[in-house]
């Protein structure tokens, strides 16, 4: 500074005046490669078009997926086999959302639906869903998958009902050469009549040395499957079970509870143990940590932002059943109390949330915030929710 010239000082801001005047009006596009990755890979909406339907088990459908360029997706963001998307339904005056594992390989978009006779959304998408039917889907999410960072090179997978559908994404990944691990998979069906991808997982097993299906039926017997149930003795004989052997286990809960145990028993660290959330909660009486003698019927006052709502509740289902079924959406993704998606400030009253589904942070209790999905009220309470 000591050498510059204090009259060249001055003649600064009238030439950066001259510059800018001979600058362009037109505004400068702005593109930052990090948002623009971002839009790709985390969308905030998935415009669909169902383009395949087809049955792959009994009261099972596989639906496949493109993107709905009229409703401005180009593309569909790519997923990591074993993560599930969220989708979005309108039934009647019902909004709710339901979360479906991918049962594809990256770069295709597929998902089964297992029918529940008394099921609100399967019971819709299977008299509704058709070729050309347009769905809403969120991005993918979760973090059931493999990684060779955290996971061993040989991999049991142990599936029960509908929860072989991740299993048949990694599967497909193997067999392309994109996922690098050795998975043995034993699936446990009621009969034969309720194996889902069969005829493909069969054939992966024969051409992919990487890949070995057991089936395991409970109700019926036939030659080449075993029959009972998934056991201790049914895994050590069929699998390469040693102290380097990761195990991913997705199903009903009542799997989990036998199966978790038994393994476990055969010395296998929990690290090296991955479970698929349990799933919705649909009636309090499920979880044997549940309070006793709860009142049938509270009130749940609900604000959002400046609207208040007042819903006359039952306390075997969820907060969030109950919302969505006054006609209160609500920001949801996995519905088992894991993503935080559905977090709400509880300002008043008690609730219960069943120790399977509590994954609620330090931070979340000491500020008294609740995952709508997992948690019962007990008493009346008053909650603050985002809009959905």
């Amino acid at each position: 500074m000591s050498k510059t010239s204090f009259k060249n000082f001055l003649k600064l801001k009238p030439m950066r005046k001259a510059h800018v005047d001979q600058a362009s009006s037109a505004p400068k596009p702005y593109s930052f490669e990090g948002n623009e990755l971002a839009k790709i890979n985390h969308p905030k909406a998935q415009h669909v078009v169902i383009t395949k339907v087809e049955d792959v088990a009994e009261n099972m459908r596989r639906y496949t997926f493109a993107p709905d360029f009229e409703n401005g997706t180009e593309r569909l963001a790519p997923f990591t086999s074993g993560q599930y998307i969220s989708v979005k339904y309108q039934v009647d005056d019902i909004r709710t959302t339901r979360p479906y594992s991918l049962c594809s390989a990256n770069g295709e978009y597929q998902i089964a639906i297992k029918k529940d006779p008394n099921g609100l959304t399967s019971t819709y998408a299977f008299d509704n869903w058709k070729i050309g039917t347009k769905v809403e889907l969120s991005a993918p999410e979760g973090w059931f998958v493999y990684e060779p960072v955290r996971d061993c090179k040989d991999v049991v997978a142990i599936a029960g009902g509908s929860g072989i559908t991740p299993f048949l994404s990694m599967a497909k990944e193997i067999a392309n050469g994109k996922l690098k691990c050795n998975l043995t998979l034993i699936y446990g069906a009621r009969n034969i009549a309720n194996i889902a991808f069969k005829d493909e997982f069969d054939a992966m097993a024969k051409s992919c040395p990487n890949f070995k299906v057991v089936y395991v039926l409970s109700d019926e017997k036939a030659d080449g499957y075993l029959h009972g149930f998934i056991t201790k003795d049914i895994i050590e004989a069929n699998t390469p079970v040693k102290g380097d052997t990761s195990f991913f286990v997705c199903g009903p809960k009542a799997m989990y509870d036998a199966v978790l145990k038994d393994v476990r028993e055969l010395g296998i660290d929990r690290r090296h143990i991955r479970c698929e959330v349990f799933g919705e909660a649909h009636d309090i009486k499920e979880f044997s940590d549940c309070p006793q003698n709860v009142q049938k019927d509270v009130e749940i006052t609900v604000k959002i932002q400046d609207k208040i709502f007042k819903v006359l509740a039952d306390t075997s289902k969820t907060i969030m059943r109950n919302l969505e079924e006054a006609g209160i959406a609500v920001l949801s993704k996995c519905r088992s109390g894991v993503c935080g998606f559905c977090h709400s400030s509880l300002v008043k009253g008690s609730v219960f949330i069943p120790k399977v589904m509590d994954a609620l942070r330090q931070a979340d209790r000491i500020y008294n915030q609740v995952h709508l999905c997992s948690a019962f009220a007990l008493s009346d309470i008053t909650i603050i929710v985002a809009k959905a």
